[in-house]
C-alpha cells in the first residue's frame, strides 16, 4: 500500500512541480495560488483562517504572504474594529497574475482529466481498497510470525 500512496502522492507532486514551473515567472507557487485564490473568494476572511483553512503551518503561511505582498500581488488590511486581525487584498497585479495561473491550471486539470486513463485509474484504485477491506486485521493472524510493516 505505500508504494500505491507514494505514487500517487508522486504524480500529485509532478503535477504540481509542471504547475510551478509554468508559473514561475509570475513569481506565484502552488501555495501563493492557494493563498491568493481564498482571499479572492472570500475578502472578508482573516488571514489566520485562510492558514486555518489550507492547513498550512504559521511559519510557512506567513513566508508566503509576505512573498505575496512583497511582489505586489496583495496586501494586507487590518480590520476596522480590531486592528490586529488582518485581511489579504488582492492588488491588480495580483488580480491580473492570478488569472493567468488559474487558467493555467484550468488547462492542466483538462488535460489530466481527460482520456479514459483516468476512469481506468480511479477503477484500479478502488479494487485495491476493495481488496484491502476484505484481508482480516493483523491481531486474527496465529501463527505468531512478525507482521511486515515494510
Amino acid at each position: 500500500m505505500a508504494t500505491l500512496l507514494g505514487t500517487l502522492s508522486r504524480a500529485t507532486n509532478l503535477l504540481r512541480h509542471h504547475l510551478d514551473a509554468r508559473a514561475v515567472e509570475l513569481g506565484i507557487g502552488a501555495s501563493e495560488y492557494l493563498v491568493m485564490r481564498a482571499a479572492l473568494l472570500n475578502p472578508d476572511v482573516s488571514t489566520a483562517a485562510i492558514r486555518r483553512s489550507l492547513g498550512v503551518l504559521d511559519p510557512a503561511f506567513s513566508d508566503v504572504v509576505k512573498r505575496t505582498v512583497y511582489r505586489g500581488y496583495a496586501i494586507q488590511i487590518p480590520y476596522p474594529g480590531d486592528r490586529r486581525t488582518r485581511r489579504l487584498a488582492l492588488t491588480l497585479p495580483g488580480e491580473v497574475a492570478f488569472g493567468i495561473t488559474a487558467s493555467m491550471q484550468r488547462e492542466l486539470e483538462a488535460y489530466a482529466g481527460s482520456g479514459s486513463w483516468m476512469a481506468e485509474t480511479v477503477d484500479r484504485i478502488d479494487a485495491v481498497g476493495r481488496r484491502l477491506a476484505t484481508i482480516p486485521p493483523a491481531e486474527s493472524y496465529l501463527d505468531d510470525l512478525p507482521i511486515d510493516t515494510a
